[in-house]
């Protein structure tokens, strides 16, 4: 909280002046104007409650400033960007939908296969890590054991149905390198899922009776029974990470916001909501998934039977 005071209390030193370039904004502490602002900031679905707090927090600091935010897939509002939404701010659940309009990966046909630059310099960080479970409504009805036991129930009898996000969301994308690294034979596995838009439509799913369980994010775990957990040699780590836009016509109030979802006051928010604070390793261009590791075979029925 000190070091958003300090930003604060600096404020009046931009009442007089211009809109500053983007060397400006790069070469000093991110600065809010008191002139009335409303910030537009796209973010990842998990976060939602985190961030909802964090702004009104934000909002006593200095109440000249109001956010509104548009909540959906990281991949999605990736998307939107790309097609030319106003955004002053892009908080994604994961690298890739960020990498997609980082000008740091031009060049990269993989990350940033249109070649964009539409992130403010310097801006990009790291805020939490996330992680990827195997949820169950409480009290387990259907006995999974972990992920390897899930190919086992479907295989035998074909009676379970898992939810997971489709792949345009990340952790889709999450979902599937699980997928891999577990099942030998994914399309069997496959067809024991139902997809939906986002991991919060994942636990709506499970709580509602229409899966009986999920691949999802932690955060999003809350009233549910976490039974499996990916750490990052099966699916990559899941980095949140947010980066001020390029165009955004309110870059000094954007900077202020993002300087301020770094502040330890804004970090014990995310850690109450079930984010894991970042590893040392936490650079983003250090974020890259592992190379797809080789599929372990089908798991074994235990000696004299079948799984129970």
């Amino acid at each position: 909280m000190k070091k958003t005071l300090a930003i604060l209390c600096l404020t009046l030193l931009l009442s007089a002046c211009g809109a500053p370039d983007v060397a400006d904004i790069n070469g000093a502490a991110p600065l809010a104007s008191r002139e009335e602002a409303e910030l537009i900031i796209f973010a990842d679905a998990s976060m939602t409650d985190a961030l909802e707090e964090i702004a009104g927090r934000y909002r006593e600091a200095a109440p000249w400033i109001r956010t509104r935010f548009h909540f959906a897939s990281s991949g999605e509002l990736s998307r939107r960007i790309r097609d030319g939404a106003e955004c002053d701010l892009f908080l994604s659940a994961a690298s890739a939908p960020m990498d997609a309009l980082d000008g740091a990966f031009r060049g990269d046909l993989e990350r940033n296969p249109e070649g964009l630059d539409m992130l403010l310099q310097n801006s990009r960080v790291n805020l939490a890590e996330n992680q990827v479970v195997l949820a169950v409504p409480v009290g387990n009805p259907q006995g999974i054991r972990n992920f390897s036991h899930v190919s086992a129930i479907i295989r035998r009898n074909g009676g379970l149905l898992l939810a997971t996000a489709n792949p345009g969301d990340p952790l889709g994308a999450y979902a599937a390198r699980i997928l891999s690294y577990y099942y030998s034979d994914e399309s069997v596995v496959a067809r024991g899922f139902t997809l939906a838009a986002n991991s919060k439509e994942v636990v709506t799913r499970i709580r509602s009776g229409m899966a009986d369980g999920g691949i999802l994010y932690r955060t999003d775990a809350e009233g549910l029974e976490i039974i499996d957990a990916a750490d990052a040699s099966v699916c990559g780590r899941v980095l949140c990470c947010a980066a001020v836009l390029s165009g955004s016509p309110r870059p000094l109030a954007a900077s202020a916001f993002l300087e301020y979802l770094t502040d330890p006051e804004a970090s014990q928010v995310f850690d109450r909501a079930g984010f894991m604070p970042l590893s040392e390793e936490s650079e983003y261009w250090e974020a890259a998934l592992p190379e797809e590791p080789e599929a372990e075979p089908w798991p074994e029925a235990p000696e004299g039977g079948d799984w129970p």
